[in-house]
């Protein structure tokens, strides 16, 4: 009778089963591995990274407002910038302090000069954004990477687009 310890058949057997067996561990932690990886990317890539030319195909009119006693601009915002509408995203530019109330800040493309009111075309209202550390002025602007979520407003007289800021990352030479 054979047993299986005796039989070089069955020790064969046993050994092919531990190398599939291997082979399958393999297979296994490269795939949790690949499946980590793609999860990993998807999650930062959650942020998509936005050029300012989207920004130039928003269309403005002129509209009268009874409340302001004035004339304000009314955005029409391109369909791929609607798509990002509350989505969260990564620009680069130069924040400001708001040529509107010197309180609040905003972001541009480049620094810019601000007569009485900025072009509402040319610059993102930043929200939950305490620059005050930064001692910035109207013509004072720090170059800065800002994450956080797209707000679109149609309705507002002052600014049309937001940033509810997540995280601001200051170029180094400027700290």
């Amino acid at each position: 009778m054979n047993s299986p310890l005796n039989s070089s058949a069955k020790n064969e057997d046993i050994c092919v089963v531990f190398l599939r067996l291997g082979s399958n561990m393999r297979f296994l932690l490269r795939s949790i591995f690949v499946v980590g990886f793609i999860a990993f990317s998807f999650e930062g890539s959650s942020q998509k990274l936005l050029s300012w030319e989207i920004f130039q195909e928003i269309e403005y009119q002129f509209k009268y407002s009874i409340k302001l006693n004035s004339y304000y601009q009314k955005p029409t915002f391109p369909k791929s910038l609607i798509e990002l509408n509350s989505e969260q995203i990564k620009m680069n530019g130069f924040i400001q302090l708001s040529p509107i109330d010197s309180i609040s800040y905003v972001f541009n493309q480049e620094p810019v000069f601000f007569g009485l009111c900025g072009d509402p075309g040319r610059y993102i209202q930043l929200e939950n954004f305490n620059g005050t550390e930064f001692q910035l002025d109207r013509v004072k602007a720090i170059k800065a990477v800002v994450t956080g979520v797209l707000r679109l407003e149609d309705e507002s007289h002052y600014s049309d687009v937001f940033i509810d800021v997540k995280e601001v990352k200051i170029n180094e030479s400027q700290k």
